[in-house]
């Protein structure tokens, strides 16, 4: 299956990662042909004669006999603006650092007497400067370092190649940094790195460069038929201290979970109460109360269970992906999550969520005195089912309040009338309102769920405990999902 992706990216350089040679998929033929050729980093510099150079003042002929100085050559040519403008740095540089450098200037395309010719008022600076000459010396120098003008060439102090880049690179900062043995950043230039491809997508490079990393990216895919196709999978909070980034990835998530995690946070903040049971879900805890449109499918298959067919699974199923730079709260990188999944999924079905309160009915679990009749006295876990006076009982040992959830969840009967009490507009959720989070160890013992037939029963086997069920209005957060089927249910 062709998969669809939806990316928005902005990017900067920084981490380090290891990856094939991209720069054979970049379509540059003469990059390919030319500019990649020659000397390389870390190559040694053979030991050629200097050819004809004007204004040498070093009296040496050959580059062997700059050994144990680091040697900069600096490309240029008359016609080139940047590079005459950087003459006086260069003079200054060689002046601040004295016999530890030499900076040589290298024009391969003219000599000294067709210069002076041409640009009879040009002042060179006080550098030497090798030349074009009749013997060739030059087409094998620049056969060697292929350049474009502003390119620089060091050459440390045993012959080697030590940087291939831009003129920027020639700071006093560097180059002091550079003999004292310490690491310097390096940029790059035309004349050692291809161009950009306009036909081949930059998304597609980027596990590939080796020096550049994504600062702030997300990226939408289909499902994801190459990882582990039953469930889902994610990864939050991801911390990469190299590239100072944060990564959060969702692997084949339904749509509407998707939303569930990009609103989490700001419902969580929310709620003044937890949600123990809500009837459009399959799971109980603090989990928002959602208002989807009537075509559900669209967007999970817990109100279809019954999956007919690979397509039909996969459907509602997306992978999302967020980079955001560390300092960025789950606050902030949340929302950004909101907005990435409307401008696509708007796009697919005309998808908006918000976050709306509204005072609806519901159910509150409450307490009926202030004596604590629910501290679990158990050492471990446990769920045993017994009879008594004819009834068929369950004690649960060190278990939470969430547990009332999976009880009316069981209950076909109950959690069916919770759905129909959501179509029609009734309390369709139950809140915890006892004062007890649900994450609080409590004993209980409840009639089997298959027999708790009513709100009613529920009520009576809780009386025991000084809790009780009652039908209340209350304001609550709600994901609202709007899109182009259907009015909402």
């Amino acid at each position: 299956m062709k998969k669809k992706v939806f990316l928005l990216y902005l990017l900067c350089a920084g981490l380090t990662s290891y990856a094939q040679e991209w720069t054979n998929k970049i379509n540059d033929p003469d990059w390919h042909d030319r500019r990649s050729k020659g000397l390389q980093l870390g190559d040694k510099m053979p030991d050629l004669p200097l050819g004809k150079v004007y204004n040498n003042k070093t009296g040496k002929t050959r580059f062997s006999e700059f050994k144990g100085k680091l040697v900069i050559l600096d490309f240029w040519t008359s016609w080139c603006e940047p590079c005459i403008a950087g003459f006086p740095k260069m003079e200054k540089l060689q002046k601040e650092f004295g016999d530890k450098i030499q900076i040589i200037l290298v024009n391969t395309t003219e000599n000294i007497e067709g210069v002076i010719k041409k640009y009879p008022e040009l002042k060179l600076p006080d550098l030497p400067s090798i030349m074009k000459d009749d013997a060739g010396n030059i087409e094998i120098l620049n056969s060697l370092l292929p350049n474009s003008l502003g390119h620089q060439i060091w050459i440390d102090k045993e012959g080697v190649i030590a940087l291939r880049g831009s003129a920027l690179n020639n700071t006093a900062k560097n180059i002091s940094d550079f003999l004292n043995g310490k690491d310097i950043y390096i940029l790059k230039d035309n004349s050692v790195v291809p161009r950009f491809d306009p036909n081949y997508p930059y998304s597609k490079l980027l596990g590939d460069f080796k020096s550049t990393s994504v600062k702030y990216s997300s990226i939408i895919t289909t499902f994801n038929n190459e990882y582990q196709a039953d469930g889902k999978a994610r990864a939050e909070n991801i911390i990469d201290k190299a590239s100072g980034t944060i990564r959060n990835t969702y692997i084949n998530y339904p749509i509407l979970d998707l939303y569930e995690n990009a609103f989490r946070a700001e419902l969580l903040t929310g709620l003044k109460t937890e949600i123990i049971y809500y009837h459009n879900r399959q799971s109980s805890g603090l989990m928002p109360y959602l208002i989807i449109p009537k075509d559900t499918a669209r967007y999970s298959d817990t109100f279809h269970r019954k999956i007919s067919s690979g397509t039909e699974y996969v459907k509602n199923r997306f992978c999302y992906e967020q980079i955001v730079p560390r300092g960025i709260s789950e606050k902030h990188w949340k929302v950004y999550m909101q907005q990435d999944l409307n401008r696509y999924f708007g796009f697919l079905y005309g998808t908006e969520a918000k976050m709306e309160k509204r005072i609806v009915p519901c159910y509150v679990l409450v307490r009926t005195s202030t004596k604590d009749k629910l501290e679990s006295k158990a050492k471990n876990r446990s769920i045993v089912k017994y009879n008594k006076n004819g009834m068929s009982l369950v004690k649960y040992d060190l278990t939470g309040l969430g547990l009332l959830g999976d009880v009316i969840r069981d209950s076909h009967v109950l959690a069916s009338y919770f759905i129909q009490n959501a179509k029609k507009g009734e309390a369709a959720l139950l809140l915890n309102e006892t004062g007890f989070m649900q994450s609080k160890s409590i004993d209980l013992i409840l009639p089997e769920s298959k027999d708790l037939k009513t709100i009613d029963d529920l009520r009576k086997a809780l009386q025991p405990y000084d809790l009780d069920i009652q039908l209340a209005k209350r304001e609550i957060q709600f994901i609202l999902i709007t899109d182009n089927s259907d009015k909402s249910i």
